[in-house]
């Protein structure tokens, strides 16, 4: 009986063996087979140095992981493709973001990748007659609906008196900005780089006024809440490619600059003032945190979200900690 006993025993043993390793092999063709699309914008740094650089690859082929970048106009679309279920990770300004958040996203902010007060601005045509900031009343001015140039612009006009009602605004792509100013058809517009350097380089516009004194813009990496909860590893091991891609590019800033400007279309020139004005650090310290909020608390003052949103929930600092990014 004691015989019979036993070997009932180590056949439920041998079956419970069998079912765990099934059990793992689901789980590694599961993980073999994710795709971990990562959305972002022309010309950003992080993401497309570690494509070309095959930092990417390094890091998730062994494990049957791909990343697969895609490439949106401006922060507002990225929010609108994490609304489909597109994308699991994006690269946005903190308004996009905020904005997200406040209509019920689930999202996280985990890092960020460009924080500046010079690389957002207000450019006007040489022939618009704007010379200063006041000078916008009665102008056509293109902005980019939701993304942190809508909020400078706000910050223009509430620093000089005025209101929306003041200037005739236009709703633009950035790219759209710098070929409506090369056309004429508006006089000026907020916009970010390297639309900036590519507007005055091709004497399209000048600079009137960068946001140095009015905004501290830090642009965020947010991610799907479940997808976090489902890869907390897989997340932080992304977060720390792009680490290594911003250390990287900025050691070897020429050949940086030509893998953007062959990503982008546009020429080298353009992104050289960005990396002069952009701090690519992931870190999220308390300078860039305030300046989160504050971005929270100017939205909600101004009306352009209906709801408070409570940014020290949607931080989450512990993937930036797991990737050991601690500046």
């Amino acid at each position: 009986m004691k015989k019979r006993i036993a070997g009932i025993m180590a056949v439920f043993a041998v079956v419970g063996i069998l079912g765990g390793c099934q059990k793992a092999a689901v789980q590694d063709n599961i993980k073999s087979n994710l795709v971990i699309r990562l959305a972002h914008q022309p010309g950003h740094t992080q993401p497309l140095i570690a494509r070309e650089k095959g930092f990417f690859e390094e890091e998730f082929l062994k494990d049957g992981i791909t990343v697969e970048l895609k490439q949106f106009a401006s922060g507002p679309p990225i929010i609108e493709a994490f609304a489909a279920g597109e994308v699991d990770f994006g690269l946005v300004g903190d308004q996009p973001a905020v904005q997200g958040k406040a209509n019920n996203l689930p999202l996280k902010i985990i890092g960020s990748y460009g924080s500046t007060e010079k690389g957002n601005a207000l450019v006007a045509s040489s022939d618009s007659g704007i010379k200063t900031l006041s000078d916008i009343k009665g102008k056509k001015i293109g902005y980019t609906a939701g993304s942190v140039g809508h909020q400078l612009l706000l910050k223009f006009l509430e620093a000089e008196g005025l209101t929306v009602n003041d200037a005739e605004l236009l709703n633009l792509s950035p790219g759209d900005i710098y070929t409506s100013l090369e056309s004429g058809s508006i006089d000026a517009g907020v916009t970010w780089e390297p639309y900036i350097t590519k507007s005055v380089s091709s004497g399209v516009a000048d600079v009137i006024q960068d946001g140095t004194g009015y905004k501290y813009n830090v642009n965020v990496i947010i991610a799907d809440a479940a997808f976090l909860e489902k890869n907390p590893e897989i997340s932080a091991r992304l977060l720390k490619v792009l680490n290594r891609a911003a250390k990287w590019a900025n050691e070897h800033e020429e050949e940086s600059l030509d893998i953007l400007a062959k990503a982008s279309g546009l020429d080298s020139s353009a992104f050289a003032a960005t990396f002069e004005k952009f701090d690519r650090s992931l870190f999220l310290d308390q300078k860039k945190i305030d300046s989160i909020k504050e971005t929270a608390d100017y939205l909600r003052k101004q009306g352009t979200i209906r709801s408070d949103v409570d940014i020290d929930s949607v931080i989450d600092l512990s993937f930036l900690k797991a990737a050991g990014i601690t500046e």
